[in-house]
């Protein structure tokens, strides 16, 4: 009975294992890198975003790689400044970020960023594994 048990348990392990490597990894690594810039760009205009949301950690877990993180939030940081406050609001110095961000987000510019950055973080990952 308890070789019975052991052989499901075991058996259990390496099927969940063989599933959790046959999950296409660029299909959540990439949205996960995008969502990175936003939070880093939204993080400009509302610095306490990080305090109200467990997102910013959640996509951290999902690159699993901080040299990509640094650089997903460096684009965040420059894509804000990129943002210009609309002519009405121009005296109050506010700026469409929500709207610019959603915009970003669906980018074909944001899209290349992010599929070179994967491509580089596979690379990466390669070349750690060849270590070990």
């Amino acid at each position: 009975m308890q070789r019975m048990l052991t052989y499901l348990i075991g058996a259990t392990l390496l099927a969940g294992c063989a599933t959790q490597r046959k999950q296409p990894e660029k299909e959540y690594w990439i949205p996960s890198y995008k969502q990175a810039i936003i939070i880093s760009a939204l993080k400009q205009a509302i610095p306490k975003v990080d305090s109200m949301d467990s997102t910013p950690a959640t996509t951290f877990d999902l690159i699993g790689d901080y040299r990509f993180k640094v650089e997903a939030d460096s684009i965040g940081k420059a894509f804000y400044q990129t943002i210009k406050p609309a002519p009405v609001f121009r005296e109050q110095g506010w700026k469409p970020v929500l709207k610019s961000v959603l915009e970003y987000y669906s980018s074909k510019e944001l899209d290349r960023w992010a599929k070179a950055a994967y491509k580089r973080y596979k690379i990466a990952r390669k070349a750690t594994e060849a270590l070990y």
